[in-house]
């Protein structure tokens, strides 16, 4: 089975669209790298919020260690049915209005890193995963709750995934990348606190093994957005979503 993460790309980093993809084929490798191309659509305005990239990446899974440019986490607790794992992940979020005309003369959103853990539960039914995780550099200074559900249908050279869950944001974080404080607003951007939100979202993810070594990647993330976010001056839609597709090549 496989756990997915999420992510949303930065004005900078995008080699993290990788981690979307990279439980399909980790269990059985002790490394690999690729490279996968991605089309983002966000919510925020701005031209910066739609994205088309293309980047390399690299992971590495362990007995004890996983790392890829999102996370690290430590298989502290591994049982048949069960993993509990404390982990440091890299949020690669946030905005320089600087890059973007329509958010001019707000501050600037920093990326940051978080600290946690995850807790899997493996059964005949799917995966479940639990994941908290809190601010460590003073940005946001909130925490996420993430709960998912997942499950593997294999066949032959084809592996397909599919996963539905629910994001929990504190108001800390949503206030911090979605609010505007009242030296930000403009005639036509007003001053918004925003509160925590719970967004729901759905992720399906393909591969096909062209060998032992090279495998093609491809697939979606769709999340809806809660009230709290969409009442955000600068946000413009209800949903945000990826697509990408890729190769992996196994060490």
């Amino acid at each position: 089975m496989m756990y997915i993460k999420t992510t949303n790309l930065g004005s900078i980093v995008t080699l993290v669209a990788c981690t979307l993809v990279m439980p399909v084929v980790t269990d059985a490798a002790d490394g690999g790298v690729g490279l996968v191309g991605q089309l983002n659509r966000g919510a925020q305005l701005g031209e910066n919020s739609n994205k088309t990239s293309m980047s390399p990446f690299i992971y590495y899974d362990g007995e004890i260690i996983y790392a890829d440019f999102q996370e690290i986490s430590w298989k502290m607790i591994e049982q048949p049915y069960y993993i509990i794992s404390p982990l440091l992940s890299f949020r690669f979020r946030g905005y320089d209005p600087g890059q973007d005309i329509e958010l001019a003369g707000m501050d600037d959103r920093d990326s940051t890193i978080e600290a946690g853990a995850r807790t899997q539960l493996n059964s005949k039914l799917g995966l479940m995963s639990f994941t908290a995780v809190a601010d460590t550099l003073n940005k946001h200074n909130g925490y996420e709750l993430k709960a998912s559900w997942g499950t593997t249908y294999m066949r032959y050279r084809w592996s397909f995934d599919a996963a539905v869950g629910i994001s929990h944001k504190s108001d800390a974080m949503v206030d911090y990348y979605y609010g505007v404080r009242p030296e930000e607003a403009t005639v036509g951007r007003q001053a918004y606190t925003a509160g925590a939100a719970t967004n729901p979202y759905l992720e399906l993810n393909l591969a096909y093994m062209l060998s032992r070594k090279v495998i093609l990647i491809g697939g979606m993330e769709f999340s809806w957005l809660d009230d709290a976010i969409q009442d955000s001056p600068i946000i413009e839609r209800s949903t945000e979503n990826a697509i990408y597709s890729g190769m992996l090549y196994k060490f």
